[in-house]
């Protein structure tokens, strides 16, 4: 009995103790992102021997006026840590490169199933503790949103959650109250107890970071500098007001003086790079306009020269015209002037004193020549004339003769037509020109 009586104490001594170690100890963090982006984490720590549970339990979401607009619905805007780098079970996450968190040497971890969680489903993280009861994550945080279909965008990536297993509720960070409106308690350590943690202290995390960024710095040869760049000159500029090492302060500083130096090189290459490709397309312009001049000029040219040539043939032609009917007309004239001439000649031949009407009247005068030629052409067309009207006047006479003439009797003889007269056959207007006593027996007519 008396043995149950010490025995009972005792293992309510050890109840009491193990209450005391496994309690939970919340934690609210706040951490920002590249682009000015806001969330505050809250967790939990708990451990018990050798365990450790990180238990979150939900966190707030506030973007900034850079990614505000872009992912308008904060509903599906999701933070995400992973614990491993691809082969996700049922999502799928793109944009931005993700890293997984890694745990210390001194901790063990059994990898999810899913190689992701998200804090707002109040995940629960179980860590072992090979040696010692101290233990530090450094654990990376992102932001996705949601696009449907099982599909995440990683758009933006916060410092790093640290979480520490000797956490303690924390104390208020420098800015007192948030822009929120609530107060805002961070973790928060001096560089002392961190180094007697046995965790990193700031000033070798500067270093570490320091030559990160003069490594990526020497790369970089466009801007914009990459998610990876700018996240670290973010880390130095927070640790430059944490570390009191004044080294290694000044060479943050330095560091940092090298990445705005670095960025306003770009900058200005960037804009000697437009102005020169501006430059360039302004003289391809030029080239190709005085290109398309000549050309123009050349044909211009050759319209004008083939234009030339069509009027000179058109001239040539109306020339050749002109001449024809010039020289026509000068002839006409030519030879009106040589008759007029022989005419002329004539008349002084007719009007010279020495002249005899003999000679005019026997043909000599060629003015007498000419008359007596146009008087022998008319005398002779009328008698054609008249020897045609005749023929017709005795046809039209002998049928009209036969036509009255009785028929003789069978036995007699063929009675013989008399033989017409000329006279009868003249037309009664030439019969004011003959004579009478003209008539002879043998019915000859003299005109």
């Amino acid at each position: 009995m008396k043995g149950n009586t010490v025995k009972y104490p005792v293992l309510l001594i050890a109840a009491l103790l193990a209450s005391v170690a496994g309690k939970a100890k919340d934690v609210k963090d706040t951490i920002f992102s590249t682009a000015g982006d806001r969330i505050i984490v809250n967790y939990s720590v708990s451990q018990s021997g050798g365990q450790m549970a990180v238990k979150f339990n939900g966190v707030q979401k506030k973007l900034g006026k850079r990614n505000q607009e872009s992912y308008n619905r904060l509903d599906r805007v999701a933070v995400v840590m992973f614990d491993r780098i691809g082969n996700y079970s049922d999502m799928k996450f793109e944009g931005m490169a993700a890293e997984a968190f890694m745990v210390p040497s001194n901790m063990s971890y059994t990898r999810s199933e899913d190689g992701y969680f998200l804090l707002q489903d109040t995940p629960t993280l179980n860590f072992s503790i090979n040696s010692g009861n101290k233990a530090k994550l450094s654990v990376p945080i992102y932001l996705a949103y949601y696009e449907k279909k099982h599909r995440y965008k990683i758009f933006a990536k916060c410092s790093n959650l640290i979480i520490d297993s000797k956490a303690s509720a924390g104390r208020k960070s420098k800015g007192g109250v948030s822009g929120g409106g609530e107060e805002t308690v961070t973790v928060t350590t001096t560089e002392e107890e961190e180094v007697a943690d046995g965790g990193v202290s700031p000033a070798e995390e500067a270093n570490i970071r320091i030559s990160s960024l003069r490594s990526m710095l020497d790369k970089a040869t466009k801007l914009p500098f990459s998610e990876e760049l700018t996240h670290e000159a973010s880390m130095l500029r927070e640790l430059r007001f944490k570390t009191t090492d004044p080294g290694v302060s000044s060479q943050i500083n330095e560091v940092l003086e090298a990445y705005e130096n670095k960025k306003q090189e770009l900058e200005q290459q960037a804009d000697a790079d437009a102005k020169a490709a501006q430059a360039a397309q302004e003289a391809k312009a030029q080239k190709d306009l005085a290109r398309s001049d000549s050309l123009t000029a050349v044909q211009a040219l050759q319209a004008a020269k083939e234009k030339k040539d069509l009027l000179w043939i058109i001239g040539g032609i109306a020339g050749f015209i002109l001449a024809i009917v010039g020289g026509k007309q000068a002839y006409q004239q030519w030879s009106m002037k040589k008759m007029q001439k022989k005419m002329m000649d004539s008349m002084k031949k007719a009007m010279t004193p020495g002249t005899s009407m003999g000679n005019i009247a026997g043909g000599n005068n060629p003015l007498n020549s000419i008359i007596n030629e146009q008087q022998r052409k008319g005398q002779q067309a009328m008698r054609r004339a008249l020897s045609k009207e005749a023929e017709a006047a005795k046809q039209k006479m002998m049928r009209m003769r036969q036509k009255d003439m009785p028929q003789p009797a069978a036995h007699a003889e063929p009675l013989k037509p008399k033989r017409p007269s000329l006279n009868d056959a003249i037309p009664k207007k030439y019969k004011r020109w003959r004579k009478p006593g003209t008539e002879d027996k043998n019915n000859n007519v003299t005109i």
